[in-house]
């Protein structure tokens, strides 16, 4: 393909677009808070303009995240796993009006647990953490709803999602728990964070741990200032837990998230003697947007 290309990751509350030359080297790079439930009146074609304003506006554009959602620009039904790369760049579905507009589509599965589950957008960065390594693998995409990937090669085979983020969200503001919640701190207290990895592993569920973190609190056994690392500590062990029984470890795991997050997961595997190792989710999204863009079949503008 000679045209050059933009990328977006466009998200439900941010997007960052990229803009390509034509062997691929990302040439500018854009952040914005213009998420899809951030884009005044639902324009989208505006927001479009104003992440690429400047660009060659007649190049090719591959969009993945929450835009090809039902609630996005336009939608792109999830494809179903397995699935590899091959067949979501034939899923893409191209903008009705703009054909050098194309949206990835999410994949849908029935997880180990038997649960009907979705991704959209993780697919991407699994693609482009798969780029460097063939056979069985498991990732592990840390965020607000949290994806264990189970993949093959470059196909994802399944997967299950663990709202951690979320949860840690909402107890620490929400409930009992934010009594004992002191403000964030500019770095891990990795003492704090890896007793609640221990915690973790006690007998007693994951609801009554969860009121020990008050609990401990109130006895005055803790160190002051300790709580919150405590409180995700607990809350990342819990759901190592839940997904080690759900898929196979033995190989280790590829955590694909931010720097903070990676190190946080990576730590906590480590007290479950899961060996694990770090790709960043944004390298791995540019990757997997430029390899699924190589298979796409473009439509004629």
């Amino acid at each position: 393909m000679s045209d050059a290309l933009h990328l977006i990751d466009w998200g439900t509350t941010n997007a960052r677009s990229y803009r390509l030359d034509a062997d691929f080297n990302v040439v500018d790079k854009r952040d914005s808070g213009l998420g899809i439930l951030n884009v005044p009146g639902g324009d989208f074609a505006a927001a479009y303009a104003e992440l690429t304003a400047g660009w060659n506006g007649k190049s090719r554009a591959i969009l993945s995240g929450m835009i090809g959602s039902r609630n996005g620009w336009f939608e792109a039904p999830y494809a179903p796993c397995p699935a590899s790369m091959d067949d979501v760049a034939r899923a893409v579905v191209a903008h009705p009006e703009r054909p050098g507009i194309v949206f990835v589509p999410g994949l849908s599965t029935t997880n180990p647990a038997g649960r009907f589950d979705v991704m959209r957008g993780e697919e991407v960065q699994v693609f482009g953490a798969l780029a460097e390594g063939r056979g069985e693998r498991l990732l592990c995409l840390p965020g607000t709803h949290s994806k264990w990937v189970s993949c093959r090669d470059e196909a994802i085979l399944n997967f299950a999602t663990s709202m951690t983020g979320e949860a840690y969200d909402v107890l620490r503001q929400h409930s009992i728990l934010k009594l004992s919640m002191e403000p964030e701190a500019a770095a891990l207290d990795g003492d704090s964070f890896d007793q609640g990895v221990a915690a973790s592993k006690v007998t007693g569920g994951l609801l009554d741990s969860l009121f020990g973190v008050r609990a401990l609190d109130l006895s005055g056994a803790a160190r002051p200032g300790s709580m919150r690392d405590f409180l995700s500590g607990l809350l990342i062990g819990s759901e190592i837990a839940a997904m080690r029984d759900m898929f196979a470890v033995d190989g280790g795991v590829t955590v694909v998230g931010n720097a903070t997050l990676n190190d946080r997961y990576i730590r906590a595997l480590h007290g479950y003697d899961i060996t694990a190792e770090a790709v960043a989710s944004e390298d791995a999204t540019i990757r997997g947007l430029i390899a699924l863009s190589r298979r796409v079949s473009w439509p004629n503008q």
